[in-house]
């Protein structure tokens, strides 16, 4: 016998109560770790606290969730110094403070009410189910609905997934905006509403303008190969707001460094990086390199360039496919972002499983993308 939905709207509502379980248990169990007490730091310094009572307030909110209190305040020498020292702790916010949009949507669920220690969590856990709503969404245009539901309930619920959705972090937002970006940029094919994801994804983690701007320069390569016209506003708009959104964050917030935070990631914490000074090193660099490379065997990260190894082999590389170029730009997104950030991290590459997927179902049913882009 043949099982079907009556209706569109009953597979919609039994993805969303899946996921809303998920996200119960996501908010019930939040996964706090140092990153956390950061972030709970830039919300009260929103909320005009001074660096004493920031530090204070943080600590007896982690002590009053009774999550890791002691882990967070005495594994190392590096936890013991924010704890002891207002002025240690205050000095780490810069590094956290390059999320804007991340900090905001935080700031605005604690003023409603949201406890701070689940507050820097919360744009995590409802990323969680509206990035899954969308992903079943777009899969039903591809593959039949229950084959959608379940491939969209097993990656959902994957362990990397579910980690990354109790984690206060801005990657579980940063995935969100760029998937409705990107279906937006595949799908709707409205520049204007791509655009806007795009430039809202950089103000929740800038560092997505390395795969923002492949995208984007592949998307002019490839419509200027049709209409040999490479100043279409539906060109260089979508170029000039992203690269405008990244300039505002690096000229306006402050922030250190690439190469501290690579050396405070990496190499060695750093209790004081407003005194950190030291030359950029080639030995240094390849040690955080090395580091990097051993990480891979605690990811998945495997998974999503051996998709797209695949895809392409399908594609016989031809490169007047719009879906092959998105798929050498993934892979040099991935490439880059490891050269300059070397972590293998799954939250870090989230956005790049979903659209490796999407693209090697797209390849397989021979749904291709060959459409202008339009307003």
């Amino acid at each position: 016998m043949k099982l079907e939905f009556k209706n569109e709207i009953c597979p919609y509502s039994f993805i969303a109560i899946i996921l809303l379980s998920g996200c119960l248990f996501f908010y019930n169990r939040p996964h706090l770790n140092w990153d956390s007490l950061a972030y709970m730091g830039t919300l009260l310094e929103l909320d005009g606290k001074n660096k004493n009572e920031i530090h204070d307030s943080v600590y007896i909110n982690l002590k009053t969730a009774g999550e890791k209190y002691h882990f967070l305040t005495n594994e190392d020498n590096y936890k013991k110094d924010m704890f002891a020292s207002e002025e240690a702790f205050y000095q780490q916010l810069p590094f956290y403070r390059v999320k804007p949009l991340y900090i905001l949507t935080c700031y605005a669920f604690y003023r409603l009410g949201i406890p701070l220690t689940k507050a820097v969590v919360f744009p995590s856990i409802l990323s969680f189910l509206l990035v899954g709503i969308l992903f079943f969404h777009w899969l039903n245009k591809y593959l039949s609905t229950f084959i959608a539901l379940g491939i969209t309930i097993l990656l959902m619920f994957s362990p990397a997934v579910m980690l990354t959705s109790r984690l206060a972090t801005p990657d579980g937002l940063s995935v969100l905006l760029l998937f409705f970006g990107f279906f937006g940029f595949l799908e709707e094919k409205k520049y204007i509403y791509y655009t806007i994801f795009f430039c809202l994804s950089i103000f929740a983690r800038p560092d997505n303008i390395i795969f923002i701007i492949l995208i984007l320069v592949s998307n002019t390569i490839y419509n200027y190969v049709k209409d040999k016209n490479f100043y279409k506003k539906e060109y260089i708009l979508p170029l000039s707001f992203v690269i405008c959104s990244y300039s505002i964050i690096q000229l306006f917030i402050e922030h250190y460094s690439w190469y501290t935070l690579f050396y405070h990631t990496f190499i060695e914490k750093i209790s004081y990086p407003n005194s950190f000074v030291s030359e950029f090193s080639v030995e240094i660099y390849i040690k955080g390199i090395i580091q990097g490379i051993l990480s891979l065997q605690y990811s998945f990260t495997y998974l999503p360039i051996f998709i797209l190894i695949l895809l392409l082999s399908l594609r016989n590389l031809k490169l007047n496919s719009m879906d092959t170029l998105i798929a050498l730009s993934v892979l040099i997104s991935v490439f880059v972002r490891f050269l300059l950030f070397p972590d293998f991290t799954d939250r870090f590459y989230f956005i790049y499983y979903l659209i490796s997927l999407i693209l090697v179902i797209k390849s397989i049913t021979n749904k291709t993308v060959n459409k202008y882009v339009t307003l």
